[in-house]
């Protein structure tokens, strides 16, 4: 497993389809998002991070951090900091 240091966490990405259609019947590729964000699920805290917990379900833009890929799940590396928001209610 992967161990945060510092005032970094890392986060479970969700995965989702990738494309969307907008109203109007346009299908937008994942690229076509100038300020997509990632959602995730916090798996693990490092010592320096107060406010997010393991488990909490998070927010972050995806121009941050650095991704992982370990035994084919999808994670990413960031700062606390970056964090936008707290998923109130997902566990």
């Amino acid at each position: 497993m992967i161990r945060p240091l510092g005032g970094r966490i890392l986060v479970r990405k969700h995965e989702d389809d990738g494309e969307r259609i907008t109203c109007g019947g346009i299908v937008l590729p994942r690229d076509a998002y100038f300020d997509r964000v990632v959602r995730g699920e916090v798996v693990a805290v490092g010592p320096d991070v107060g406010g997010i917990r393991v488990g909490d379900g998070v927010v972050m833009s995806i121009r941050v951090g650095v991704d992982i890929i370990e035994d084919d799940v999808r994670y990413m590396l960031v700062r606390a900091s970056d964090v936008l928001a707290i998923l109130e209610g997902e566990e």
